[in-house]
């Protein structure tokens, strides 16, 4: 399940009190977008745009490999900046894992095995990202590494059984990835030994998960009823932080992580944590 990308930038106002105000339309059919620097990289539907922060304005649009006689185009579902600026990991539905030099402008190779890809987050401990990928018939979920050179390490299962791949994020401390899965499950996985940790069961169906800054608790958006829950991970302790919105998407947390800003169809709604 895909939907629109929740952008944040500096100085935008917000209220404690959860009301709602307009996102930006300008990137309505974003996956993903991340800002370094001047510039501000956002994943379109087959695309990577170049935008400048200060301006506003797009400064290039790099069209995704998309595999000869495939129609409709691969989606693309998640993308990663590498260090320095030079390089972009973009994750697709469909056409593997795309590198992406963003100074040339163009694709520059393609891991077809790392397919079925749905989200993908930063690297740490010496890996250039990892992958949230539907693997096998059966659709089992797994979180794939990727290494510095863009080798596909060996997989990391989830769970046995098909469920629907949803989100993924690498904690602020790069001790820990945590996988979501749609129907309601949070996986933990241990980097340093790439072996699974602790399950957590969270109200699905469940859309995106954030880490606080001190690694402490995994904020998830919920659909039913809609809102956002958080996690303690040190226990696995589920608790409701807000009740808000029709579906409630994609999370960003703060650096101070005392305040959340959820996307929730053409609206944005800022939670305050505390």
């Amino acid at each position: 399940m895909l939907a629109t990308c929740l952008v944040i930038m500096s100085g935008v106002p917000a209220s404690s009190t959860g009301t709602a105000f307009a996102d930006s339309t300008a990137f309505a059919d974003s996956t993903a977008a991340h800002a370094r620097g001047g510039d501000l990289y956002v994943l379109c539907t087959n695309s990577v745009s170049v935008v400048d922060s200060a301006s506003g304005q797009v400064l290039r649009s790099i069209a995704l490999y998309n595999p000869p006689g495939e129609f409709p185009a691969p989606v693309a579902t998640g993308l990663v900046v590498q260090a320095g600026d030079h390089r972009a990991l973009v994750a697709t539905a469909a056409a593997g894992l795309e590198t992406v030099d963003l100074h040339e402008g163009k694709v520059v190779s393609v891991n077809p095995a790392v397919d079925n890809a749905y989200g993908i987050s930063p690297g740490a401990r010496g890996l250039a990202a990892f992958v949230l990928q539907a693997s096998g018939v059966e659709g089992t979920p797994v979180v794939v590494p990727i290494g510095v050179t863009g080798k596909r390490l060996r997989a990391v299962p989830l769970a046995n059984v098909g469920e629907n791949v949803q989100a993924i994020t690498t904690s602020p401390d790069g001790e820990d990835v945590y996988a979501l899965l749609f129907q309601g499950l949070l996986v933990r996985v241990h980097i340093r030994t790439l072996r699974v940790g602790a399950r957590f069961r969270v109200p699905g169906p469940a859309n995106d998960v954030a880490i606080s800054p001190d690694g402490q608790f995994a904020y998830v958006t919920v659909g039913r009823p809609s809102g956002l829950v958080k996690v303690k991970v040190g226990d696995g302790a589920v608790s409701r932080v807000s009740t808000f919105g029709a579906d409630p998407y994609h999370i960003v947390v703060t650096p101070d992580g005392h305040r959340a800003y959820v996307s929730d169809g053409g609206r944005v709604f800022p939670v305050d944590l505390a």
